[in-house]
This record gives structure tokens, C-alpha cells and sequence, in this order.
């Protein structure tokens, strides 16, 4: 009767063990299924943010031949900025903080801009004198 029993008893546990190895090899397939997506979701997230950013990218930024028009705007801008400073102009501490016009043939000029420490507005008053005297 003992050997019936433990006969019975190693067959039950057999059949558990590979029950079990079935359970495992289950679950096993599970985990790589579940890792199989989230990699590809993964690839598929940063995939959609790069073209995104790409787009974006090239919506915003400009091109080759805005940038080269652009370049040439710079160096016309700083050959008159060279011009204006060698006839006298200042070129440093230069702040527009307010806009003032005084007199109807005055133009709208910043009050605090200054050159060597002279109001603008002192500087435009000479010139229009000076304009009208050479004028007459």
C-alpha cells in the first residue's frame, strides 16, 4: 500500500512539475510579448517626436537663401552704421527710452538718446538752425 502511495504521490508531482514548466515557458511568452510592445512603442513615441521636431524645425527656421539675404542685409546695414559713424555720429550708449517731437518740421526722435552726452533733441534744434540759416 505504501509503494501505491508513493507511486501515486511521484506521479502527481510529475504531472505538477510539468504543469508548472508549462505555466513558466506561459508566462515566459507573456514577457516577451509585453517587452516586444513596449519597444515598439517606444520606437513609435520618439519616431512621431523627432518628426515632429523636425517639421517644426523646418516651418521655423530659415532657409538657405533667407540667411543669405539676411547676410547681405547685415553687411548693408553695417556699411551705413560705418558711414554714420564716420560723419560724426555715436554709435555707443545709444538708449531709446521715450519719443518726443518738437516743432512741426521736427522729426519724432528719443528724448534720452545721447551722443557724448548731449540731448538729440539740442542736437536736431542746432541742426534745424543751422538748416535754415545755410537755407536763406
Amino acid at each position: 500500500m505504501r509503494e501505491q502511495i508513493r507511486r501515486a504521490l511521484v506521479d502527481e508531482l510529475k504531472t505538477a512539475c510539468a504543469e508548472t514548466h508549462g505555466a513558466v515557458e506561459a508566462l515566459q511568452a507573456v514577457k516577451r510579448a509585453a517587452n516586444a510592445r513596449v519597444a515598439f512603442w517606444t520606437l513609435g513615441v520618439t519616431a512621431s517626436s523627432m518628426a515632429i521636431a523636425l517639421f517644426i524645425a523646418w516651418w521655423v527656421l530659415p532657409t538657405p537663401a533667407d540667411l543669405a539675404g539676411l547676410r547681405t542685409e547685415r553687411d548693408e546695414l553695417a556699411s551705413n552704421v560705418a558711414v554714420l559713424n564716420q560723419r560724426g555720429g555715436a554709435g555707443r550708449g545709444v538708449c531709446a527710452c521715450g519719443w518726443t517731437s518738437k516743432g512741426p518740421d521736427m522729426a519724432k526722435v528719443p528724448t534720452t538718446w545721447s551722443s557724448r552726452g548731449i540731448k538729440l533733441d539740442a542736437i536736431l534744434y542746432r541742426y534745424r538752425k543751422s538748416a535754415k540759416t545755410r537755407s536763406t
